[in-house]
């Protein structure tokens, strides 16, 4: 039985990560990351979502903001939810996305239709479902851009 400090057990381990990683080179991060969408999804007709540059907002920055827009119609939140895309996608320069789910559709479109402001200025935020369509899209034009390439290099 190896130890686990045992030069020769490093080395397979090393071995074996390298091999991970040279497969995960070949695969475009980004069409790694895009799950397919469920359009019935009942879940996604009260979620709205926006994208923000930078890691500085807070939860209870955008729970407060969010709280004050949709006070005239009476809603809660149930969640917000940030992703970091660029720690999702592996690469840097994505802005990062707020994903609030509120109780009805009403809040939503109100969200929606006034947006959010922020120090830095008005934030424009959109139905999640969207940002899904739109993630989609991306991937299906990467899957034929990088199709075009190797049949190419061919």
């Amino acid at each position: 039985m190896s130890r686990p400090n045992d030069p020769e057990n490093l080395r397979d381990i090393i071995s074996k990560l390298e091999k991970l990683s040279r497969k995960r080179v070949d695969v475009n991060p980004i069409r790694r990351r895009i799950t397919k969408l469920q359009y019935d999804n009942q879940e996604n007709a009260c979620v709205a979502c926006f994208q923000y540059p930078g890691i500085e907002l807070t939860h209870a920055q955008v729970l407060r903001m969010v709280k004050q827009e949709i006070k005239r119609c009476n809603g809660r939140v149930k969640s917000i939810q940030f992703q970091d895309r660029n720690v999702i996608h592996s690469t840097g320069g994505l802005e990062n996305r707020w994903i609030i789910t509120l109780d009805n559709e009403a809040c939503r479109d109100e969200l929606v239709r006034r947006g959010l402001s922020f120090e830095h200025g008005l934030v424009v935020v959109r139905q999640y479902i969207q940002f899904l369509h739109q993630d989609e899209r991306d991937s299906a034009f990467m899957q034929k851009l990088q199709a075009q390439r190797s049949s190419k290099q061919q």
